[in-house]
């Protein structure tokens, strides 16, 4: 089921965009310093949209990533505070 509405999903998103296109079909010219580009404002916002989703696929990777190293890091200074805690203090054997 999942896998049915993540494709729907997508579908719904690709219709969309192709309805912005559609309805949107006034020319822009935009120069650059290279160059200029010619596209329909439809265009331009699908454009737009693609280039936030982009932007934010990356940063919500980048945090995963910090807090990933940061549980690595955590782990590892907890197994090393275990074993020094070990070698300090033995535990007592039969409860005493």
């Amino acid at each position: 089921m999942p896998r049915f509405l993540y494709i729907v999903c997508i579908v719904l998103v690709f219709a969309l965009g192709a309805l912005i296109v559609a309805f949107n079909a006034e020319f822009m010219r935009v120069e650059l310093l290279f160059g200029s580009i010619e596209l329909s404002s439809g265009q331009w916002l699908v454009i737009a949209f693609l280039l936030g989703w982009v932007a934010g696929v990356i940063s919500a990777w980048h945090f995963v990533r910090k807090l990933t190293q940061e549980r690595g890091d955590l782990r590892r200074k907890l197994r090393l505070a275990e074993a020094e805690l070990k070698n300090v203090r033995p535990l007592p054997r039969d409860g005493v």
